[in-house]
Formats: C-alpha cells, structure tokens, sequence
C-alpha cells in the first residue's frame, strides 16, 4: 500500500477487495484507477481518494455516477476547506456539468475552498450579492470578482478597491467618487471625463485628505 501503482499487477479478485483498495489510496489516491469498477463507484472509496490527490487526477477514475454526484463534492470542497487546502472544482467534470455551476450551495462551498472557483459560477451566480461577498471575504484582493460588483456599498465597504471595474454610473457619481479619491488619489483615473476635467475634484486628488 505503500505504491498504490503496484496494484496494477494485482489480480482483478484483489482489486475488487475494498479493505486493500481503501488501504492503498489512502497513501496515494491516484491507486483508484487499478480498482475495479464497482469500487470506483463506491462513495466512501471515491472520497478517499480523491481527498487524497490535491490535484484532482484521482477524479478521473471515479464513475459516471459519481461524477455527477452532488454530496460527494459537496464533502471534497468542505474537506478542502478544513484542510486549507485550495482546491479548484475545474478539477473536476463537476465543471462540464452547468448544473453545478448554478447551485449557490456548491458555488458557496468552492468559494470557500478557493476563491479562484469564483470563475467557474453562473453568471447568475456572479450577479449574486452573497456569492460576491463570499469571494471578497476569501481574498479582498482576488481582482476578478470586482468586475461583476454592482453594489456601490460593496466598493465603499472594501475601501474603494479595483474602482477600474466599477459599473459607469458609480464612476460618474460625484459623491462616491469624491469619497473614493479622499482614500487614495489615484482613484480619479476611474473617474468619468467630466469629473477629471471638475477643478474640485482634481485640487482634492492632488492634495489628498485634509
């Protein structure tokens, strides 16, 4: 069990034995893909094994079943999470199926695990406040997630982060930017031309908070 790939030369009586199967992925998940097939469609075996491979390559050898399998993810993300462990569900065939994409819980729980799975919700799912803050509160700095916030307190409350993406309306509006350029001066490059061509505006960029 110690080289999970010395069971490709096991027999096939041995690779449906599920205590040496268990065994043997527990030290390298990828030893998956010698398991028969009944025992790649065992939950508890695929869990295993694909909590034990980072990467995600144990996945590929889990059944059709179970690749559609809601729980199972479900499981691997909070896994990951508990562990720290940044997963990413493109790892998965999870991502083929748009139907994961548009679950909040499934979403939520990746996000958790890494904020990189952000990229992978439904643009509906992109669109949705809680799913927005989820990103935010992962990793303030994850500049993609910037681009789908429609939420003027959403910019103030994260200090006038990545004003570039701001929709046009929040860019021409003077009191938000004006507050934005209080906290940093360089935010007037976001701002509408008619605001960097108002001569208040300008004088409070270039002297900063009083």
């Amino acid at each position: 069990t110690k080289n999970g790939n010395a069971l490709r030369l096991a027999s096939q009586e041995l690779k449906n034995d599920r205590d040496l199967i268990l065994a043997a992925i527990t030290k390298n998940g990828n030893a998956l893909q010698f398991a028969s097939s009944e025992l790649q469609n065992d939950s508890k075996i695929v869990f295993a094994a694909v909590t034990q491979t980072p990467n995600g390559n144990a996945f590929k050898y889990v059944s059709d079943r179970l690749q559609n399998d809601r729980e199972i993810l479900l499981n691997v993300l909070v896994d990951a999470t508990l562990k720290n462990i940044p997963y990413s569900i493109s790892y998965y065939n999870y991502i083929a199926n748009t139907k994961f994409c548009d679950d909040k819980e499934v979403v939520l729980k990746a996000i958790s695990a890494s904020v990189n799975n952000f990229k992978y919700a439904s643009s509906r799912l992109k669109d949705d406040r809680e799913v927005v803050l989820a990103a935010l509160k992962k990793d303030i700095y994850f500049p993609f997630v910037y681009a789908y916030i429609k939420d003027r307190e959403i910019f103030i409350a994260y200090n006038y982060e990545h004003l570039e993406y701001a929709p046009s309306d929040l860019r021409a509006d003077s009191e938000f930017m004006y507050k934005a350029i209080t906290v940093d001066g360089y935010n007037l490059t976001y701002a509408s031309e008619e605001l960097k061509n108002d001569r208040q505006f300008v004088l409070c960029a270039v002297s900063g908070p009083s």
